[in-house]
């Protein structure tokens, strides 16, 4: 398992929870089990890997693919997993403001005040 892919995984998993309107969130077996889906393993495999039995990450698979289909408004499987995810964090990340930035470039330098001692004692008056 290269560190890229889960980082990739989990992002985009992060990002699609993030964007959602409820706070939705993945317990330990579940976001465990998504990034094992996410790498194709099968339910036996992550089964023995996390110690539990196969009928029980078959029901925890079910519940992931429901909150995430429900998220996302698209039916979510184990087969369709990362195309389904990856599109909706494509739409969040179009629809995501960028950040605001200012440009202080051409501001005037105020590092004194000439002729403001009236304008700064009513300013510190009103500080204190």
């Amino acid at each position: 398992m290269e560190s890229g892919q889960e980082d990739n995984a989990a992002s985009i998993l992060n990002r699609v929870l993030k964007t959602s309107q409820s706070k939705a969130s993945l317990t330990n077996a579940q976001f465990t089990l998504f990034q094992r889906c996410w790498e194709n393993a099968s339910y036996r495999e992550i089964a023995e890997e996390m110690g539990y039995e196969y009928d029980y990450i078959k029901q925890v698979g079910s519940q992931v693919w429901q909150l995430l289909s429900r998220l996302t408004g698209e039916k979510v499987t184990k087969s369709n997993l990362q195309m389904v995810m990856r599109r909706c964090a494509e739409q969040a990340a179009a629809t995501e403001s960028p950040p605001i930035r200012c440009d202080w470039g051409d501001a005037t330098d105020v590092f004194t005040f000439f002729d403001r001692t009236e304008e700064l004692a009513t300013l510190n008056a009103w500080i204190q």
